[in-house]
């Protein structure tokens, strides 16, 4: 996991200002924490969930190690569809900026299904 963090870390350092700025992310409220990561702000601020539970990793849709994730969780879901694998992948700490679209894109593609 700590290697995924690093790919992200390091597209997101290079254009900060901008991704905060982005319109399809300014809904997410999207804030700056350590080590340049940019995190989404949900309402589970109060809660004594882990840091990163309650503020998971804004990650780009069009990135290799993003649709790995989508994969991965489809499987965890035994090729479950397209809801099943979102709501795997809600419950890591990456949220995956339009991650319905990639996930139909990965169902469509594989080969179980």
């Amino acid at each position: 996991m700590l290697h995924v963090l690093k790919i992200f870390k390091g597209n997101i350092s290079k254009k900060k200002y901008n991704l905060l700025q982005n319109k399809n992310l300014q809904e997410l409220k999207p804030f700056i924490y350590k080590n340049n990561l940019v995190c989404v702000s949900r309402r589970l601020h109060k809660s004594s969930l882990n840091l990163v539970y309650k503020h998971p990793i804004i990650a780009p849709n069009n990135s290799s190690v993003s649709t790995q994730i989508v994969r991965d969780g489809h499987e965890r879901v035994a090729h479950g569809g397209r809801g099943a694998t979102i709501q795997e992948i809600r419950n890591s700490v990456i949220w995956i900026v339009n991650c319905n679209a990639l996930v139909r894109h990965v169902i469509h593609n594989c080969v179980k299904c």
